[in-house]
């Protein structure tokens, strides 16, 4: 999904003929929003139409959405058993979302269940069991792990999700809070790097100190 830099994202080329660019001002300019819609609510829109559109083909069952401000972690290596696991759970179907990028947004520096601010720690429905070296899976849903600047989802879960963004919800503040079975890789390999909205603002860094 891009904006301003459709005309000079450089895609690799052995993923060349399975990438699409979802151009998120044309979206906005074909649906008439204009500067009194939030960014969030188009950047919602753009998401839906991108699962809309891939999952038209009946022969995808898993979409890797990236936002363009999304940027890989280089200081994130796998070894070669971990990208079976990944292929071995892509196979599956008892997932709904693979996030590789994420923020727990309550937790992190300044907010409400901080550091400085709880010695709770987090709530068991949101802890993650792991699945692997690379991955875990969250227990249950309703927990605010948000961003969605990089993620696989698969076609059942597009059939949940769609209807909520249809509905106006925000793609990682309602939709993906709402959905069950997600599957986080541990650490993240990517995170997102320029924000529309101030309070939501953290350092790659920081990010990274939120869920060590």
């Amino acid at each position: 999904i891009c904006t301003d830099l459709c005309e000079t994202l450089i895609i690799p080329q052995e993923l060349a003929e399975k990438t699409t660019l979802v151009n998120g001002y044309t979206l906005d300019a074909c649906a008439g929003l204009g500067d009194e819609t939030k960014h969030w609510e188009k950047a919602s829109r753009a998401h839906s139409a991108a699962m809309i559109n891939a999952f038209a083909n009946e022969d995808i069952n898993i979409l890797a959405i990236l936002e363009q401000d999304t940027l890989g972690d280089q200081e994130v290596v796998w070894a070669q058993g971990d990208w079976y696991g990944l292929e071995g759970l892509l196979k599956r179907t008892d997932w709904s979302l693979l996030r590789m990028s994420y923020r727990p947004f309550n937790f992190e520096e300044g907010r409400e269940f901080s550091a400085e601010n709880t010695e709770s720690g987090c709530p068991e429905k949101c802890q993650c069991d792991k699945y692997g070296d690379t991955m875990c899976k969250m227990r249950e849903k309703g927990c605010a792990m948000q961003s969605s600047d990089a993620y696989f989802v698969n076609r059942d879960a597009m059939e949940l999700m769609v209807p909520l963004l249809g509905e106006g919800k925000v793609i990682d503040f309602h939709v993906f809070r709402d959905l069950p079975n997600q599957v986080f890789l541990i650490p993240a390999v990517a995170a997102q790097t320029s924000y529309s909205y101030a309070p939501d603002v953290i350092s790659m860094e920081d990010g990274k100190k939120s869920v060590s």
